[in-house]
């Protein structure tokens, strides 16, 4: 009976990372994509801070 209860516990974070490629295609994830992309084309970052990151 351990067996069982292990492979339970286990199942959670499988399907987790199975969903993960899904939430990319949310109506609710796009918006956040767009408005996170229209931020950056109202406020650009200094050349600074972009070659920092890269």
């Amino acid at each position: 009976m351990k067996t069982p209860k292990n492979k339970i516990k286990k199942t959670p974070q499988v399907t987790i990372v199975t969903d993960m490629p899904d939430y990319r295609n949310e109506p609710v994830f796009k918006r956040k994509i767009e408005n996170a992309r229209a931020f950056l084309k109202e406020h650009p970052l200094p050349p600074e801070d972009t070659k920092r990151k890269h």
